[in-house]
């Protein structure tokens, strides 16, 4: 490392910054890089994120309501009030009511909407290839193991102080 004017003219690597990093913040910065890829996709099917991602729970769970959908699309129940009228005017999701609940609105993906969906996805999944694309498949799943137990540590945390867990 040379020096001048009493300063390193060597910047550490990438890898070596990052070996230091909070963990948050990696997963933040990680997220951010997602998210602008994700945007990009999705847009180009007609969708924003937040649509994308509520599709995506409809998908493996229809019948949800709307508070519902809010909590596990990471949206207010304000702004899945509005994502759900736009996918439903398009098309893509219908709501009902079941005898057991009359007053709830339950919503499930149409045929157009799981379709679309199952498009968008596709194209979605380049991305989380990309971000592993340096990785074995033993290194995937142990990344999937850390990060779910993380994720698992604060639902816990959250359960014992009694709140309800964000996200």
């Amino acid at each position: 490392m040379t020096r001048s004017a009493g300063r390193s003219t060597d910047a550490p690597s990438p890898v070596s910054r990052a070996a230091d990093a909070r963990i948050v913040y990696l997963i933040r910065r990680a997220e951010r890089a997602i998210r602008a890829r994700l945007d990009v996709i999705v847009r180009q099917h007609g969708l924003t994120t937040p649509q994308y991602t509520t599709l995506s729970v409809l998908k493996v769970r229809d019948g949800l309501s709307s508070a519902q959908l809010a909590r596990r699309a990471f949206v207010t129940p304000q702004a899945m009030n509005e994502i759900i009228i736009k996918l439903e005017r398009d098309g893509l999701i219908q709501r009902y009511t079941t005898p057991a609940h009359r007053k709830t609105l339950h919503c499930e993906l149409t045929p157009k909407g799981s379709a679309i969906f199952d498009a968008c996805d596709r194209d979605c999944a380049d991305i989380e290839a990309l971000f592993v694309a340096g990785m074995d498949a033993d290194e995937i799943s142990h990344m999937r193991a850390l990060l779910s137990e993380g994720i698992e540590s604060l639902a816990v945390k959250d359960r014992r102080r009694g709140g309800s867990r964000p996200g």
